[in-house]
């Protein structure tokens, strides 16, 4: 599960962060979407489909993208727009922020 406030990181706009875990992992995913959720649920699920490896990297890259939205919804962070995965696909360069 992720947390509900991370689900729009995850999808992006467009679908473009999705798409991107997917083809960087190899694996599927499925976030389960707002009508089949609970008005007061706080977190979503995401269904992950693949080998081990690809679900391994599937889980870290959702990692990555919600620790990045959380620290956005805390204040932490800034700058643009666009994917979370532009700069490395080992999250942000060493010493940014």
């Amino acid at each position: 599960t992720v947390p509900n406030m991370a689900v729009g990181f995850i999808i992006g706009k467009g679908g473009e962060s999705i798409k991107e875990i997917q083809q960087r992992s190899g694996a599927n995913l499925q976030v389960t979407r707002d009508h089949d959720v609970a008005p007061s649920a706080l977190d979503r699920i995401i269904t992950i489909s693949g080998s081990s490896s690809q679900i391994e990297e599937a889980e870290r890259l959702v990692r990555e993208v919600v620790q990045l939205a959380v620290s956005k919804q805390s204040g932490g962070g800034g700058g643009g727009g666009g994917s979370s995965f532009e700069s490395s696909p080992y999250g942000p360069p060493a010493g940014s922020q």
